[in-house]
């Protein structure tokens, strides 16, 4: 599973971009590496993302755009759909690529044949770009190759610890898994992770090779704070864990299903304090959901 001749598909799904489109696709096109296409999926805006990327002309530019909208993970899958590549990164339209990020994932690959996705650490800037912070979760402190079985020790512990668009993912793991599943929105990366990992070693890069923008018109805060998010994160857990996993990775869902649980409940109290009873009763019901599944695996002795 080499990527000799090699080309890289990265993926903006966009709808809707604002302002960080641009930049965004600035940070594409000033990559050292320049074996790529910079696939756009226009997810039916309105005014058409075209109209944005008039002035960049640059031949590995390919823009597409669907006849209707297809909500999030419909249009990731689009993005597969297109994409020609041979390793492809679904890369969001409001963050930033450091130079290096595309050759250093590269040359992590060719030197590692085993690992399905490498993903990198990450540097959180706000709507100005300036940095807020790094990654939201424990990380490890140098490039490594993980088992697939570690990486699910390592979901299992503090749930998802990889940014979506630091990832490259060998575009023969889509072809052998399928496309992102349907019935997830908020959690769909993360089930993604969990099948790639059920069936390759995992890289992991230390450094922040990508500037993930936080700000309040992003698709995600739609669902952080509504209890909607955690409901997903169950739906993904559920959905990666039916799937005849290896022992060495199914011997993780207690683990992941009492983590889930410990999160959820904090976030109920924070709910109720707020005066936000709905969602309040959302992360209640994740919290008992979740600790009825910790306890099913427990008696199946997993």
């Amino acid at each position: 599973m080499t990527i000799a001749m090699s080309m890289v598909s990265v993926c903006i799904p966009a709808y809707d971009p604002g302002p960080y489109l641009l930049p965004a696709v600035k940070s594409v096109l000033a990559q050292a590496y320049s074996d790529f296409e910079l696939l756009i999926v226009d997810d039916a805006s309105d005014p058409p993302i075209s109209s944005i990327l008039e002035g960049v002309d640059d031949p590995r530019i390919r823009l597409h755009r669907n006849e209707a909208n297809l909500g999030l993970t419909g249009n990731w899958n689009r993005c597969l759909e297109l994409a020609r590549g041979r390793c492809i990164t679904v890369f969001h339209q409001d963050d930033v690529m450091r130079c290096d990020n595309l050759s250093a994932k590269v040359g992590f690959l060719d030197s590692h044949p085993s690992v399905g996705m490498v993903y990198s650490n990450i540097e959180r800037i706000d709507a100005d770009g300036c940095t807020i912070g790094g990654h939201w979760t424990d990380q490890p402190q140098a490039d490594t190759v993980m088992k697939g079985s570690e990486m699910f020790a390592l979901i299992a512990r503090q749930g998802n610890p990889v940014s979506c668009p630091s990832v490259l993912v060998r575009s023969d793991c889509y072809r052998e898994l399928g496309p992102f599943d349907p019935r997830l929105a908020f959690a769909v990366d993360l089930e993604m992770w969990l099948r790639i990992a059920s069936r390759y070693d995992v890289g992991y890069i230390a450094d922040p090779l990508i500037q993930q923008r936080q700000h309040p018109e992003q698709e995600t805060v739609r669902f952080a704070g509504s209890g909607r998010d955690y409901e997903d994160v169950l739906k993904a857990l559920d959905i990666a864990f039916a799937a005849g996993l290896p022992k060495d990775c199914a011997r993780h869902a207690q683990e992941s299903y009492r983590t889930l649980a410990s999160q959820a409940w904090p976030m109920t109290r924070w709910k109720l304090r707020q005066g936000r009873l709905d969602a309040a009763s959302r992360y209640m019901l994740v919290t008992a959901r979740a600790g009825m599944r910790c306890v099913l695996q427990k008696s199946r002795g997993r």
